[in-house]
């Protein structure tokens, strides 16, 4: 009889993990709130609709089904229900104390900051007062968000107190314990770092630079374009890694895909930690972007741990780039769609996500990252041919919306 794995989520990002596990023989149980238009139910065995936030629920479904493991990807909700029924089964994964350290933005800040890592100055709330009171000590602007979230759901940039007033309670309401993080803004060049760690071994595997949309208050992704580390690193890519193996070795995971993410401030030379999780970047990062800079795919490696073909075999890297674009549409409905097929044809397109988009849908008003379309999925041994798709995407991809009396385009910047 196959054995029997839980999955947590039925979105896209869990999708390239449920088909790993089919092709190793797997019995997949999918658990998400409700079943959606995803093709992850087409693959599962069996499924429950139940909220993957309640720890508890979830470790009575994987008692219930005797499963050998619960997993996820993509998705930091479902972070601290898989360390909770691994730690209280006896399964394969990571204990509930790591699982808090990469869920909780305050856990993890407070343990970086003992070890002498560089984190925003802030303070845990969940009182207005407070976040005015402490703002007057690091002035505006600053980052207000949810002690645990995923999606930049209740994140804010802050530049005035009406404005802490008015997000304030909307970044409580998608915080677990309804605390928020009040945060120092600092400005410089994002960085991600992704790895796979297990048995206390720990291999990072690509680094990439963040680009967000240049809309007021919103902190939403529009690109990432991500490096091999079998590349030449710059010096201070070098030190992003290492901090970064330092963090993920001292939250001990025993099986973990990892995501950190760092701000580099040129000014003082510094490098800030500003969270980390475990489980693949989203927005198909972990699944897409990762394998095709480093030539690793973190599922395949997850999905060997499990079945215990992983042994002591080196991983060995490729030399390469990769990249995903997104793009946000203003409110409104959208009247045509042109230029996918030239789109198509660029040399460094691997995969183009818009399935979802199609003339006369209705259009809604941009909140967080998951307001935004795509991605455009890109990979090459060159950057510049990257970033000449990029543009030549951006030129020739349009998107029109009518708003109103007036008709407007595809919102890239």
């Amino acid at each position: 009889m196959a054995r029997k794995v839980m999955v947590l989520g039925a979105g896209l990002g869990q999708l390239p993990l449920l088909q790993t596990l089919r092709r190793y023989g797997f019995y997949v149980i999918v658990v998400a709130p409700q079943r959606a238009n995803s093709p992850c139910f087409e693959l599962a065995d069996k499924f429950y609709y139940s909220d993957v936030k309640d720890k508890n629920l979830i470790l009575d479904i994987a008692r219930k089904e005797k499963v050998v493991a619960v997993l996820s990807d993509q998705l930091d909700l479902a972070t601290q229900s898989c360390g909770y029924a691994a730690e209280n089964l006896g399964l394969i994964g990571n204990s509930y104390r790591s699982a808090l350290l990469f869920s909780n933005k305050q856990l993890m800040h407070e343990f970086a900051s003992k070890k002498g890592i560089k984190v925003a100055k802030n303070c845990k709330t969940d009182k207005l007062f407070d976040a005015l009171e402490f703002i007057k000590h690091i002035k505006y602007p600053a980052v207000i968000k949810p002690v645990d979230s995923d999606a930049s759901r209740g994140v804010y940039k802050i530049c005035s107190d009406d404005e802490l007033t008015e997000h304030f309670e909307d970044a409580r309401k998608f915080s677990s314990d309804g605390t928020v993080l009040v945060e120092e803004f600092i400005e410089g060049q994002e960085y991600v770092v992704d790895g796979f760690a297990w048995d206390g071994k720990y291999q990072t595997l690509a680094i990439g630079k963040c680009f967000n949309f240049n809309i007021r208050g919103k902190c939403i992704s529009k690109q990432r374009i991500f490096k091999s580390v079998a590349l030449e690193l710059s010096d201070v890519e070098k030190r992003i890694i290492k901090i970064n193996q330092e963090i993920v070795r001292s939250f001990s995971p025993k099986i973990a895909s990892t995501q950190g993410e760092y701000i580099y401030d040129h000014h003082r030379n510094e490098i800030y930690f500003n969270e980390i999780a475990a489980r693949g970047g989203g927005c198909f990062v972990s699944s897409h972007l990762v394998p095709y800079a480093s030539g690793i795919d973190v599922n395949d490696l997850l999905v060997k741990y499990i079945s215990g073909q992983l042994h002591q075999q080196a991983i060995n890297l490729k030399a390469g780039y990769s990249a995903y674009t997104c793009f946000l549409l203003p409110p409104g409905i959208i009247k045509s769609i042109e230029g996918i097929d030239s789109i198509k044809s660029l040399s460094s397109v691997k995969d183009i996500f818009i399935s979802n988009i199609k003339e006369g849908m209705v259009t809604s008003e941009i909140r967080d990252k998951s307001s935004r379309y795509g991605p455009f999925i890109m990979a090459s041994n060159s950057l510049e041919n990257i970033l000449d798709d990029i543009k030549n995407i951006k030129d020739n991809f349009k998107i029109f919306i009518q708003s109103d009396d007036i008709v407007k385009g595809i919102i890239w910047e």
